[in-house]
């Protein structure tokens, strides 16, 4: 009996030298077309464009991006793309009001990551999307979006 509670008491003086680990909730960073307020990520109010809030994100984070068009750089900039990270989870379809993610609705907020930097391609449906190559005009990113090692 003393054996065993001189076992039980050096395992417990090891265990408490065990790190624990638990689980963190991850930040939700907001993302609208154009930055808003003071462009920190930090809510709908202070909304960034969505390459800032990719660069800032750490796994575990999610993004909530506003309905609109997201361009991944400026015109000209043909290598511009959308870096995804590991463990980050990006989700369109917000109106920039939600405080809620079951609260989206991408059917009705679309949110459109396009290649189209100089904004000058014809789309004849109105939908945002050109859909044949005759529709495209001037400079296109190569990648709107990359994804690398995740």
């Amino acid at each position: 009996m003393k054996k065993t509670f001189s076992i039980l008491l050096l395992l417990i003086f090891i265990s408490s030298f065990i790190p624990v680990h638990t689980a963190l909730a991850g930040t939700i960073r907001y993302a609208a077309p154009t930055a808003q307020g003071a462009a920190n990520c930090s809510s709908w109010a202070n909304a960034c464009d969505l390459q800032t809030a990719l660069d800032s994100a750490m796994s575990g984070d999610e993004i909530w991006v506003k309905m609109g068009v997201y361009y991944p750089g400026s015109s000209g900039s043909t290598s511009s793309t959308f870096t995804m990270k590991n463990g980050v989870a990006v989700y369109g379809g917000f109106n920039g009001t939600e405080t809620s993610r079951d609260q989206r609705d991408w059917q009705t907020n679309k949110t459109i990551l396009s290649g189209d930097i100089d904004q000058n391609d014809i789309n004849t449906d109105g939908n945002n999307i050109v859909e044949t190559w005759n529709d495209t005009r001037g400079s296109n990113a190569y990648h709107v979006i990359t994804v690398s090692g995740i």
